[in-house]
């Protein structure tokens, strides 16, 4: 048996929570990305969402900041404060962060779907947070925008 706090435990479980809640769509999640900082630090504190077009992420453990997944990619983008953190439902805004895609059925090196998963530190709690179709050719260029 896996122990639950190992690190390929939490992959496995990622991993299988995200095969799970596409199940019923034709195309599978294929390729996975979890975020680092350059610190090496693997949680942060996240904000944005669909509506605002950004999304932003705050390194726990050194504090910098980084833009991921903002609309309009060739505009120069900068940190905003007007955006909502995120939050578990258990009140905790400390996550480990994943992007997940699915290819066109044609071509597995695509990204037709992207899912925003993230793991709360506090509770534990695993979460698809945002959901959206990219239409990227590259799904390794895609996902290094996480």
């Amino acid at each position: 048996l896996l122990d639950p706090r190992s690190t390929h435990y939490q992959h496995q479980l990622r991993n299988s929570y995200f095969v799970w809640y596409t199940r019923n769509s034709v195309e599978p999640v294929k390729h996975w990305r979890q975020a680092m900082c350059r610190c090496g630090g693997a949680t942060f504190n996240v904000a944005g969402n669909e509506e605002c077009g950004q999304y932003q992420r705050t390194c726990t453990s050194c504090d910098d900041e980084y833009i991921f997944f903002a609309n309009e990619w060739t505009k120069p983008k900068q940190l905003r404060t007007d955006i909502p953190i995120m939050e578990c439902i258990c009140f905790g805004e400390e996550f480990e962060v994943v992007g997940v895609t699915a290819p066109f059925l044609e071509d597995p090196n695509s990204a037709k779907w992207f899912y925003l998963g993230m793991r709360c530190v506090e509770c534990g709690c695993l979460g698809c947070y945002a959901e959206w179709v990219p239409r990227y050719n590259d799904h390794a260029a895609y996902l290094d925008m996480l």
